[in-house]
């Protein structure tokens, strides 16, 4: 491993020596002109400020980067560029000034990089930059996966609801199941705060079957209650690639007597796009037990239209970055209607994500769109306002619910 070593105040100094005395590491470059770093490292053979030229001559040497010291523009233009290029990049600014002060750097840092490289796996993709919470042994982070584990098993996880809304008609069928957490001491935490956890540690697997059997208790209880609603749930690319969903949905569905159709398989395009072939045979088993399939965020995971053709789904869920700005955004609203067109003449339904006004309902309804979901209607729910929200729904078309 080759490492380029910038920074800034000499405070680099203790980090090349530290990883000139690694086995790991097979050369340490420094920028020219730090005194004190060319005993230990190699200088730079080119100007630091020319990063085009830094850049080509690091990827063919196959060099890494690292800053040491403040975010000052230089470095944060060596990184950007580094980025940009692919090129791995291990401790941020600040996370190197933590390493500093910590006098561990070289081990901390190889760490990293391990971190780093399974992430960038995980993800399909080249590169990826070291995050602390990415560390399973960052003493936050394992703290959080034992209080996570214990919440799942203990039931502090709430399922949150938000109306999926048929834009020809105004009513409401069907709702997307959101898990949040109610910690004892933290309050609601989001899904953005522990799902990613629970993906890097495998705890997604049991976060995913309580959230599918939550959701399908409710969902019985609804029915029971003459209510037909169906549900909507999200899958991560982990769980579509585990041998066992299958079979747990399918013994899940016979416990709570809740009809197939009733449940709504979300999954991200980049999830599907990470092992298409897998997917494509996951959905396929999943599709013949009668769980029908979305594909979430669509628009944003690069998939290819003979996969798309291939995949056994009934709905594409367009991504709110393209819906937002539609009505003032030529570009915006190009994709959206090609792509309603485009999943019509294949069969397929659209829900559009991120509905935040009339004029975009408007301009939804006009170009053919099939249902609409969010805060324009409703916000997520807990199952006590959601019944209001349905009952005020009623109201408003005239009829009972009930049926």
């Amino acid at each position: 491993m080759k490492i380029l070593v910038i920074g800034a105040g000499g405070r680099e100094h203790a980090l090349v020596w530290k990883l000139a005395q690694s086995p790991r590491v097979e050369r340490v470059y420094c920028a020219p002109g730090n005194a004190g770093t060319a005993q230990d490292g190699v200088n730079v053979p080119i100007e630091v400020n020319d990063f085009d030229r830094l850049v080509r001559w690091a990827k063919k040497e196959e060099i890494g980067l690292t800053v040491v010291g403040p975010e000052e523009p230089l470095a944060l233009g060596i990184v950007d560029f580094f980025h940009k290029a692919g090129l791995r990049i291990f401790g941020p600014t600040k996370e190197a000034a933590q390493l500093e002060a910590s006098k561990v750097f070289a081990k901390q840092l190889m760490r990293h990089a391990d971190v780093a490289m399974y992430v960038a796996k995980r993800a399909g993709s080249g590169h990826a930059i070291f995050a602390w919470e990415q560390d399973a042994h960052n003493p936050d982070r394992l703290g959080m996966i034992g209080e996570l584990r214990a919440a799942i098993e203990q039931d502090e996880l709430v399922l949150y609801y938000q109306p999926k809304v048929s834009l020809q008609t105004g009513w409401c069928d069907r709702v997307e199941a959101l898990v949040r957490w109610q910690h004892p001491q933290r309050g609601l935490i989001p899904p953005d705060d522990f799902i990613p956890l629970a993906e890097q540690t495998g705890l997604i697997k049991s976060l995913t079957q309580w959230v599918i059997h939550t959701a399908l208790r409710q969902c019985r209880t609804w029915l029971d209650e003459g209510l037909d609603i169906a549900v909507g749930v999200n899958l991560s690319m982990r769980n579509l690639h585990d041998p066992d969903l299958v079979e747990q949905i399918s013994q899940l569905l016979a416990v709570t007597g809740v009809p197939a159709a009733a449940l709504k398989l979300e999954v991200t395009e980049s999830a599907l796009m990470t092992d298409p072939l897998r997917a494509l045979g996951s959905l396929a088993r999943l599709r013949a037990i009668g769980v029908e399939i979305a594909i979430d965020d669509f628009g944003t995971g690069h998939a290819s239209l003979s996969y798309l053709k291939q995949m056994p789904v009934e709905e594409i869920k367009l991504d709110r970055s393209f819906v937002r700005d539609m009505t003032s955004d030529k570009n915006d609203y190009t994709i959206v209607r090609s792509t309603i067109e485009l999943a019509h003449d294949l069969g397929l339904r659209v829900i559009a994500e991120g509905v935040e006004d009339q004029a975009t309902w408007d301009l939804l309804v006009k170009l053919g769109c099939d249902l609409a979901q969010g805060y324009h209607m409703s916000r997520p729910l807990p199952e006590a306002a959601l019944r209001q929200w349905f009952a005020a729904d009623a109201d408003r078309h005239g009829h009972s619910r009930a049926a």
